[in-house]
């Protein structure tokens, strides 16, 4: 789904960036799932807006121009594959989830669990609080 989202950008700094650091951006992309298959709660929480609300601000204060060094072009791109990822997981667990629920098998305690989970508002990611003002100037990257 990452890769899609790249290709439906207008010409841009970013859909440049993102497509220049291909890499960072994939391992970005399933950044948040490496967690669970770690067994560590970084799996959980990477997935949520504080998280990636203190990563951007990171990236803020130690690259504030993405382009300015191979390596913050790196992690800007990292940075919106993990974005990427939660926006993809929101829809996936809110449209898709219930549809399979619906009809290939009665929900289980784990599938509520699930939906309950990424149902309540406060926990939800808005795309609208990343800002994306370095990436709107030609001259940014």
């Amino acid at each position: 789904m990452a890769d899609l989202a790249v290709e439906y950008l207008p010409p841009s700094a970013l859909k440049d960036l993102l497509q220049k650091n291909q890499n960072a951006y994939r391992s970005g992309s399933i950044f948040a799932d490496s967690g669970y298959a770690a067994n560590h709660a970084y799996g959980e929480f990477s997935h949520w807006h504080d998280f990636l609300n203190q990563y951007q601000q990171t990236l803020i204060e130690r690259c504030p121009d993405p382009g300015a060094t191979e390596n913050c072009a790196k992690v800007w791109a990292h940075f919106f594959g993990t974005v990427a990822h939660a926006l993809s997981d929101n829809n996936f667990d809110r449209y898709f989830v219930p549809q399979v629920a619906a009809h290939d098998f009665n929900v289980n305690a784990v599938l509520k669990l699930l939906l309950f989970r990424r149902s309540e508002s406060s926990l939800f990611f808005s795309p609208s609080l990343i800002r994306t003002d370095h990436f709107l100037s030609s001259s940014a990257v």
